[in-house]
């Protein structure tokens, strides 16, 4: 167990919440990916969540990045962990980032993994990468499938199994994200707002499901390394309709 802050851990837990690389194939395939499609310069980690993207990039690639989040307890989080590495290299702001404290065209790279959907809107924030986004500098986000399993177990699977369990069908039971579309979709929103497509990668195929499967089981997810990173690797060959998860590239157009 660790504990911090007054914070009791499973090694699990922990190392899903700020090393998911350790124990999770697909989140190699969505690092190594990033890492060859970040072009120099300066760079923002937009929605920077416990700070494990940018934690990557600077342990392994010696990068510096401006990470952004507009939770407190994330901002605490991330800084727990570069404190715990020695990270000299952190910069971490307080912010919406669709309404970003920064100057225009100061970022080379924007990354933001698993955030765009969440926003209520998606719009404003793509406004604000492009202003903060220098000319041919790159936009590379990670989306869930409206139709792959992580989303049709989250958002529709589960709240239905909760409101028929349930004592009544509650207005709280909603769906976990703002914003569920298909690769087309995002690829012409994103695009509208001043980007060109460049390239995309599916990420995971029906990882969600065996790890449902096996909390319901309770089996560790250490456990599952072959059969997710397997299913990692069909992932990238199969059309993009079938995938979990993309990520996806873009550059600023001039």
């Amino acid at each position: 167990m660790c504990e911090a802050e007054g914070l009791s851990l499973s090694e699990e837990t922990l190392l899903m919440k700020y090393f998911p690389y350790a124990i999770n194939p697909a989140t190699i395939s969505r690092l190594d990916f990033l890492v060859r499609n970040l072009v120099e310069g300066e760079s923002l980690d937009a929605g920077c969540g416990t700070g494990w993207v940018s934690c990557y990039l600077m342990e392994y690639h010696k990068r510096n990045l401006v990470q952004v989040d507009l939770s407190r307890e994330a901002l605490r989080e991330a800084k727990v962990l570069f404190h715990s590495l020695n990270s000299t290299s952190c910069f971490l702001v307080k912010s919406d980032i669709s309404e970003l404290p920064f100057r225009d065209e100061c970022f080379d790279n924007i990354v933001c993994f698993s955030v765009l959907e969440h926003v209520p809107s998606v719009k404003s924030v793509l406004e604000e990468f492009y202003r903060v986004s220098n000319v041919e500098g790159r936009l590379i986000v990670a989306l869930p499938n409206k139709y792959g399993s992580y989303s049709l177990i989250n958002d529709r699977f589960i709240p239905l199994i909760l409101s028929i369990i349930g004592k009544k069908r509650d207005k709280n039971i909603r769906s976990y994200h703002e914003t569920l579309q298909v690769f087309d979709w995002w690829k012409k929103e994103i695009s509208s707002h001043g980007f060109q497509f460049r390239s995309h990668i599916n990420i995971e195929f029906l990882q969600s499901l065996f790890v449902k499967v096996a909390n319901i089981l309770r089996i560790q997810r250490k456990s599952l390394w072959l059969l997710n990173l397997l299913d990692a690797k069909l992932a990238t060959h199969l059309p993009r309709f079938f995938a979990s998860d993309w990520i996806m590239v873009f550059e600023k157009a001039r």
